[in-house]
């Protein structure tokens, strides 16, 4: 897997992360979007900072409890930096340079 956009504040705890981490074969970074695609103008740049495609990046997109940041209602998400992040993160992923055509985005 290349990136995952996590939704739930609780997954490296209870959720999907900490089920799935230790079984992928590809080792993961953690971030919260907004650590690495709130500002970037340089796509290479940021490949290399997230060590991309070596490791998975797996995105916890609404908050994460770990690090006492948490997830946002409907109401509270629009225009945060949290949102642009994801924007961010989803446009540079959707790039065909990084995820091949035919394959899940």
């Amino acid at each position: 897997w290349i990136a995952i956009f996590d939704l739930d504040a609780n997954s490296d705890d209870n959720g999907l992360c900490s089920l799935l981490r230790s079984q992928m074969k590809k080792e993961c970074s953690l971030y919260m979007p907004q650590e690495k695609f709130f500002h970037f103008s340089d796509h290479e740049e940021l490949a290399d900072a997230i060590l991309f495609p070596e490791k998975t990046c797996w995105l916890f997109a609404n908050g994460r409890h770990a690090l006492e940041i948490d997830p946002y209602d409907a109401k509270r998400w629009n225009g945060t930096e949290r949102c642009k992040a994801v924007k961010n993160a989803i446009w540079f992923f959707a790039r065909q340079d990084k995820i091949p055509p035919g394959k899940a985005v």
